[in-house]
């Protein structure tokens, strides 16, 4: 009985850790070990789909993470499952025109030029379902 008892808190254990959450996880996105604010934007998960603006609309009025020029940011799923795909743009405030990034192990590297920078990506889990995110920093 009491063998029972523990291996079902057990699995139960292991299946919220293995996230039953209705929203996919958070990342982390950091410069030099200081945290950058992220937005979850548009997802499908679980449970179905939410829809929301884009980058730049979903970021207004977040300030811009201060950076200098060729510094890098991290982008890990630390918590939950990992994503199987990770895709990449950023938009220089003044251009208004997406370019495709490169994520070469979870590492970004910072433009090397002046402005206010949104990057916006995308994380896909096969079976589960996909995510939007989004955060804003500033070159200087």
């Amino acid at each position: 009985m009491i063998k029972s008892s523990i291996l079902f808190s057990l699995v139960i254990g292991i299946l919220l850790i293995a996230g039953c959450s209705d929203k996919p996880p958070m990342p982390t996105v950091s410069v030099e070990g200081e945290s950058i604010q992220v937005v979850r934007a548009s997802y499908c998960w679980s449970k179905g789909c939410i829809d929301t603006a884009g980058p730049p609309d979903i970021l207004e009025g977040k300030v811009p993470y201060q950076v200098q020029m060729g510094e890098i940011i991290t982008i890990k799923f630390e918590n939950g499952p990992k994503p199987s795909n990770i895709s990449v743009s950023r938009m220089l405030h003044s251009d208004q025109e997406w370019i495709i990034d490169e994520l070469i192990n979870d590492v970004l590297t910072i433009p090397n030029e002046e402005g206010i920078y949104y990057y916006d990506f995308h994380a896909n889990w096969d079976s589960r379902g996909d995510s939007y995110y989004a955060f804003v920093i500033e070159v200087k």
